[in-house]
């Protein structure tokens, strides 16, 4: 796999961008501090905003109140954006219909308390950063132990909107790359026919609540009928010859072929902005 960055456009009005779809010609983007879901053209001018949180104020919502939106996915009309559940204020999962303007909000509480007791990890390694759709399955990706974790999503549904049964899960733990002693945890998912492409950033931090130095992002492709904990390919983005020293947060594919995938990125630059990246990758 190869990859090459084409094009990088500075979204000064979008802040901490966390997660992106592409649909019907215009990018969807979630931020993890802002009240609304951004609907951005190819240029990367936003020409919409719907508001997903309820936040009187304007501007960035502080860190102690924020919803940290950090996983996003479409699922037919909708938009699912999944708070990242490391705080308490962060256990929310929004569903806006894109046709009818529709918003829901539920609380996930109550699912994320009962995941990390059955899934045995402690609430400080709850840090949920990507969500894709395979099949009739629903993908949940953990950047505290870079796990992934398969649900039926006609379960995880009947779980978080009826208080149903709490879903039957697979987990699957990967090895991801290390850089200067930091570990490159995920950030975003996409699927492309049985594969996921990832995303995954370099982040000098003790923690999931502060900001640390940033030392890069990798893209990478794991193979989901193959159900093992094996990584198919993974190679860091770089900007010429030089890593790339952004913090992708998210990522979609806007075009295929049989050996060429484009792809657009968001990355969260920690002060206020946002990048639009265009990458190609070679299979």
């Amino acid at each position: 796999m190869e990859l090459r960055l084409l094009d990088a456009v500075s979204l000064a009005d979008l802040p901490s961008g966390s997660g992106i779809e592409w649909m019907d010609g215009h990018y969807y983007i979630c931020s993890d501090d802002s009240p609304v879901l951004y609907k951005v053209d190819a240029g990367g001018t936003t020409v919409d905003q719907i508001q997903i949180f309820d936040w009187a104020l304007d501007g960035r919502i502080p860190k102690a109140f924020k919803p940290d939106f950090e996983a996003m996915v479409s699922i037919g009309p909708e938009i699912w954006v999944f708070g990242s559940g490391s705080l308490a204020s962060r256990d929310v999962l929004v569903k806006v219909n894109l046709a009818t303007k529709a918003i829901r909000t539920f609380s996930l509480t109550l699912f994320y308390d009962a995941f990390c007791r059955l899934a045995g990890i402690q609430k400080e390694q709850l840090n949920i950063e990507g969500a894709a759709v395979h099949g009739e399955q629903l993908l949940l990706l953990n950047r505290g132990n870079n796990c992934m974790y398969r649900f039926a999503l006609a379960d995880f549904t009947s779980c978080v909107e009826q208080n149903g049964v709490f879903p039957d899960f697979v987990v699957q733990r990967y090895n991801l790359p290390f850089v200067d002693g930091c570990v490159a945890g995920f950030s975003g998912a996409t699927v492309l026919g049985d594969d996921l492409i990832f995303c995954a950033s370099l982040e000098k931090t003790k923690d999931w609540i502060n900001d640390g130095e940033i030392l890069g992002s990798f893209i990478g492709l794991i193979h989901l009928c193959e159900n093992s904990e094996e990584i198919a390919d993974c190679v860091q983005l770089k900007q010429g010859n030089e890593v790339f020293l952004g913090k992708i947060e998210g990522l979609c594919v806007t075009e295929k072929s049989e050996k060429q995938v484009m792809l657009s990125a968001i990355c969260d630059n920690d002060d206020g902005r946002s990048t639009l990246l265009t990458i190609k990758m070679s299979l």
